[in-house]
């Protein structure tokens, strides 16, 4: 999945930090279970062949291994134990386990199934525990103990390598996916800005075509050239949209902004589309944020102008936005009576040129929905909607509290 950590510095003072340090009772109580533990491994191997064999996923994965391998793996795995123990190597012991934190966490398993299968190995301790009781009580008190000491060392290392592994993984996908998204960015900048020009050129050239010869065009010409026309124009809105979307939080700051203000000036920007649709829109008392006031702008604006777009026929639009403190980020939202959105679609709504109904229906690019997921992931948030068809739309979308 990763590369080993082996030689980062921060592997050589994990281990450092996970040597244990026994104590003279605790090693004595240690060397009383090993002792134990020898007397009766063969059969508690068999045991342990026979109750891990059924277990959910390491049975699965026991399975896989052959015999001679395990036996091998068992055999090196007791023969650290007894270097441990009897000779006092705790150093390599702990980077074998290390080791075993890290198989558990790249394989991406729950750390409590590791837990769960070393009580199990516990219980089936008790039973050989309970006739050496009966024998010598001292020395299985001490065989208890002894257990006891090893289980929490053990855990304790595989623990610890567990959350460093995990969180090397995710900071390792995290940073490619920082990788990816940038190169993405620059490819659309690179192409929607190199398609500027050969657009240009067509669009010179077919708007000197209709001045020139529009009059020597029959009806079909005419169609052709509508078609070429409508064709351009959607090119340029789609260079545009991907041109501003590989733009977004590239030269803004964050600062103080007061919503009410952005939202207030964002309605008498849009008084013309609102007045078109004769829409009623109406505004809670919104808060003051620290954002990328050019970007949030965007993002409301995207959803006002889409709660407009998808409005019912014959029916006045009603939108209202609103927001407010949701504890750990800012929570807003932009609620309207439209069309409606079935929630098998929800999710796809927010994808790159991903549209539910024809231009002819409702114009535009296809790509809204997709700046609002972008700029509000660049404020440490997210964005979804809850919708039914015939029911209107609320979009939800929070910012990060910084």
């Amino acid at each position: 999945m990763t590369d080993s950590p082996d030689n980062e510095p921060g592997y050589i003072e994990l281990i450092q930090k996970l040597v244990p340090v026994v104590s003279e009772q605790e090693n004595a109580d240690l060397r009383q279970y090993f002792e134990f533990y020898e007397g009766c491994r063969k059969e508690l191997t068999e045991e342990a062949e026979i109750l891990f064999a059924g277990h959910p996923v390491f049975g699965e994965m026991i399975r896989q291994v052959p015999r001679e391998e395990r036996n091998k793996q068992n055999e090196y795995s007791v023969a650290l134990q007894r270097n441990a123990i009897l000779h006092g190597d705790w150093k390599t012991y702990t980077e074998y386990t290390v080791q075993q934190g890290f198989f558990y966490a790249r394989l991406g398993l729950e750390f409590k199934l590791w837990y769960e299968v070393i009580q199990a190995a516990r219980q089936m301790l008790l039973p050989h525990i309970m006739k050496e009781l009966k024998q010598n009580p001292a020395k299985a008190f001490a065989v208890i103990n002894g257990i006891n000491k090893l289980i929490d060392v053990a855990m304790c290392i595989t623990g610890e390598a567990y959350i460093y592994e995990k969180k090397r993984v995710i900071d390792d996908q995290i940073r490619q996916q920082k990788n990816m998204n940038a190169e993405l960015e620059q490819f659309a900048y690179i192409a929607s800005h190199d398609l500027q020009e050969p657009l240009r050129t067509l669009t010179g050239f077919v708007d000197l075509f209709c001045k020139q010869y529009s009059n020597r065009l029959d009806e079909t010409g005419e169609k052709y050239m509508a078609y070429i026309t409508d064709a351009v124009n959607r090119m340029r809105s789609l260079i545009t949209g991907l041109l501003e979307y590989s733009r977004i939080g590239k030269s803004s700051q964050i600062k103080e902004v007061d919503c009410n203000k952005l939202v207030g000036q964002l309605i008498r920007d849009l008084d013309t589309a609102i007045r078109e649709k004769n829409a009623q829109v109406t505004v809670a008392k919104l808060p003051v944020v620290r954002a990328y006031e050019v970007e949030l702008s965007a993002l409301f604006q995207n959803l006002i102008l889409n709660a407009l777009k998808f409005s019912k026929k014959n029916s006045q639009p009603v939108i209202h936005i609103g927001g407010g403190d949701g504890r750990k980020d800012w929570l807003f939202y932009v609620e309207d009576n439209g069309i409606g959105i079935d929630p098998k679609f929800h999710e796809n709504i927010f994808k790159l040129y991903q549209r539910l109904h024809s231009r002819e229906e409702y114009p535009g690019s296809g790509i809204g929905l997709t700046h609002c997921k972008k700029i509000a992931e660049l404020h440490g948030g997210h964005i979804w909607v809850e919708s039914a068809p015939g029911e209107g739309s609320k979009f939800y979308f929070t910012i990060t509290k910084t």
